[in-house]
């Protein structure tokens, strides 16, 4: 009920009736969704037991082939739900494995409109997307994992994923930790870019590590995103002049430091994000210190480098403030990635 993801597991399947157990870890109320090509399932899962236990979806087998009829999903469905004027609600909304974030703040009776594009990384994970202006952004962080490596391994010359918290080099062993659930994958410069030169136009053209159709955004896009954001009334006081854009950016998780600042992301965290962009503080990876600052910082990589040749842009939020900030960063340091659409 928190919003986190516990657990998910890929099970290919033929037509038939299939039967899963599923582990909670504590006593308490559950959503439990089934994602197939013909649509999506949600269910409540209420448990009752006393047993701390790891969360667990275990494949049973299945019962035997069982033809249907053909199904189609219906485009009307009427959902009650507690609403005041100012409120701003998010759609998730799916075809097939293609996932859309629809932020609105609803006035009157109205029909919504959804596009769908893929956003999938070589792992067959899909990623949910999210309209800002014209550009179409990644609504969470990357974690595409081919390899994972501890803290204290930093390279500007090879290619380096690190999981935040995480000191091995087991990449299943990673994408079992929570932090890897919420936070997606931490990235050296050397590793999203792979191999490609530095840009920084609209359109970057730069793939790198981003999913087929989408690319890294450069600096110009990134500034192009807040101005955008600023334009249109994002601001936390509704303002469209200055840069107070953070809270509409960052999730109303509790995973954010509380802050007492006004406007800033850690005050008040239910009026987070307007936007739909869902920002998590995973902190970043430091060349001196290790996992750092978790719980208080976002950082994402730009494909654009700064004039010295061990230094490239980022933007990054911080849970006291109320910007969306740019910094140059040193390329063997581990940050987050958000991909455009092309």
């Amino acid at each position: 009920m928190e919003g986190k993801i516990l657990l998910s597991k890929t099970q290919p399947l033929i037509q038939g009736n299939h039967r899963f157990q599923l582990c909670f870890p504590n006593p308490g109320l559950y959503y439990v969704t089934v994602l197939t090509n013909d649509g999506t399932l949600s269910y409540k899962a209420v448990y009752t037991g006393s047993n701390q236990q790891l969360s667990e979806i275990q494949y049973l087998g299945s019962d035997g082939f069982m033809p249907v009829k053909d199904q189609y999903k219906s485009a009307h469905t009427e959902k009650s739900l507690d609403y005041s004027e100012g409120d701003v609600v998010h759609y998730t909304v799916f075809s097939r494995g293609n996932i859309t974030v629809i932020s609105d703040e609803p006035a009157t009776t109205k029909a919504i409109e959804v596009e769908f594009y893929e956003c999938k990384d070589p792992d067959d994970r899909n990623y949910k997307i999210v309209k800002i202006g014209t550009q179409w952004w990644m609504a969470e962080n990357l974690a595409y994992l081919p390899s994972v490596s501890p803290s204290t391994t930093g390279s500007y010359t090879n290619s380096r994923y690190y999981v935040y918290g995480y000191q091995g080099y087991d990449v299943e062993e990673a994408k079992k930790t929570q932090s890897f659930r919420d936070y997606g994958v931490l990235y050296n410069w050397r590793a999203i870019m792979k191999g490609e030169a530095s840009s920084n136009t609209n359109h970057s053209g730069v793939r790198g590590i981003c999913p087929s159709g989408w690319h890294l955004p450069s600096d110009i896009e990134w500034n192009a995103f807040r101005d955008n954001l600023i334009a249109t009334g994002y601001n936390y006081d509704r303002t469209k002049s200055n840069n107070k854009i953070a809270k509409s950016l960052a999730s109303n998780s509790d995973l954010w430091y509380t802050d007492f600042s006004i406007g800033s992301i850690g005050n008040n965290l239910s009026l987070n994000n307007r936007s739909g962009f869902s920002s998590l503080p995973v902190g970043y990876r430091s060349d001196i210190s290790g996992f750092i600052y978790i719980r208080f910082y976002s950082y994402w990589w730009s494909c654009t480098e700064y004039s010295h040749h061990n230094l490239a842009w980022a933007r990054y939020l911080f849970s006291g403030d109320v910007f969306l900030s740019r910094e140059y960063m040193f390329k063997n340091e581990g940050l987050s990635v958000r991909c455009v659409k092309n």
